[in-house]
């Protein structure tokens, strides 16, 4: 099982739900940071890595050919056959789908009275009375009592103060302290209990669930009874929608992977990796705790998996008679959407970097346009279908 990660640009994805997104992957990320979607997806060849590799080895910098065009086959993919148990949808799925207002809403609000219990969050000013040292005095800090932040012994001693009032605590450096000077030492810290804030969940009612559906969702929701109708629907089309890139993606077979296609998404790929230097952690060794031999080999898996489903999208598209014409409309519909309807769409991509403007116009635009176009060629099947025997 191979985890692939989907970069889209949120502006785009607040006001559409495209590439399988549902509304709840939209509202839960803000409409100016990157939506980061986590997609699990078995590959034919991460099985025969598998298979030849052993599962203890790593997967090394794989060997692909790359040509200018690519080749790729996909014959005899119509009907799509899909086991009915891979879409259905349960009640569990449905109630924690439509809980999203509920948790969207979810405030937290500072209060000014009261007494601090572990596990709240509070704000303090504390100073201690020993030699200056850094970090033993601060105004306005927030903190989770009971989260093991400060030396031990600190948190415990706020708790059950009243929120206003000022207070000594006792406590001793641990003999491992950073500070030679302070380890193993008492020391009396003067502590100012400022606020603490609670968090407020609202009720899921037919108001709520009204409210959420005409801010977030798009569409005009009523009653809690509607919105879980909603919620089926939209999971059971997101688990079809799945279940065809799956299929897709085992049917079709490259000779060879297209150039631009290739190294875009390798490129697209070490962006992935980079994202992971603010937490300490860089490319080799975010690919190696993820199996790989290197992050080379990390952003070549990457980029033949994403280069294969592009082609057979653009396969399956010129089948259908899906032109780049009706690609370019949408786009422009978007970027309509996203207040840039004075320029160029040529002039609108060059806003972004082109491994971001490929994934988006194949992996959204023409993922949509693809799986519409498929709607009348997919059957649900009662159980898994049975492969043709070679």
């Amino acid at each position: 099982m191979k985890k692939l990660v989907a970069l889209t640009m949120s502006a785009v994805v607040a006001t559409s739900m495209m590439c399988g997104l549902t509304f709840a992957d939209t509202v839960e990320d803000t409409a100016t940071e990157a939506v980061v979607e986590e997609v699990s997806v078995d590959t034919a060849e991460e099985d025969a890595i598998e298979e030849a590799q052993g599962e203890s080895s790593v997967i090394p910098v794989p060997d692909v050919t790359v040509t200018e065009e690519g080749e790729i086959t996909l014959e005899n993919y119509l009907p799509i056959e899909i086991a009915s148990s891979d879409v259905t949808v349960s009640d569990d799925e449905v109630n924690s789908l439509i809980e999203t207002p509920v948790n969207y809403y979810t405030t937290q609000e500072v209060v000014t009275e009261g007494v601090a219990e572990n596990g709240d969050f509070v704000n303090i000013d504390f100073s201690g009375e020993t030699e200056p040292f850094e970090g033993g005095t601060a105004v306005g800090y927030d903190i989770t009592l009971g989260s093991g932040t400060f030396i031990p012994g600190f948190e415990e001693q706020v708790v059950g103060h009243s929120i206003g009032e000022t207070f000594d605590i006792t406590v001793t450096f641990p003999e491992n302290y950073g500070k030679e000077s302070l380890a193993g030492r008492n020391a009396v810290f003067t502590v100012t209990l400022n606020s603490k804030s609670v968090t407020v969940v609202p009720e899921l009612t037919d108001e709520l669930v009204h409210q959420f559906s005409i801010e977030y969702v798009g569409t005009e929701l009523n009653t809690i009874d509607e919105f879980k109708e909603y919620a089926r629907n939209i999971l059971y089309k997101d688990k079809v929608n799945s279940a065809v890139l799956t299929y897709i993606n085992d049917k079709a077979v490259v000779t060879s992977y297209k150039d631009a296609y290739f190294t875009s998404m390798k490129e697209y790929a070490f962006y992935q990796l980079s994202m992971y230097e603010m937490y300490g952690i860089d490319a080799d060794t975010f690919a190696s705790l993820s199996g790989y031999e290197s992050a080379d080999a990390y952003a070549a898996e990457e980029s033949i998996y994403y280069t294969k489903i592009f082609m057979a999208l653009d396969k399956i598209a010129a089948d259908k008679g899906i032109t780049q014409e009706t690609v370019d409309a949408e786009f422009e519909t978007v970027k309509a959407d996203m207040g840039y309807g004075d320029i160029t769409l040529d002039e609108f991509k060059l806003m972004f970097p082109e491994y971001e403007i490929l994934f988006f116009e194949k992996a959204q635009i023409l993922y949509t346009l693809v799986l519409d176009s498929l709607a009348d060629d997919i059957v649900i099947v009662d159980s898994a279908p049975v492969e043709d025997a070679e």
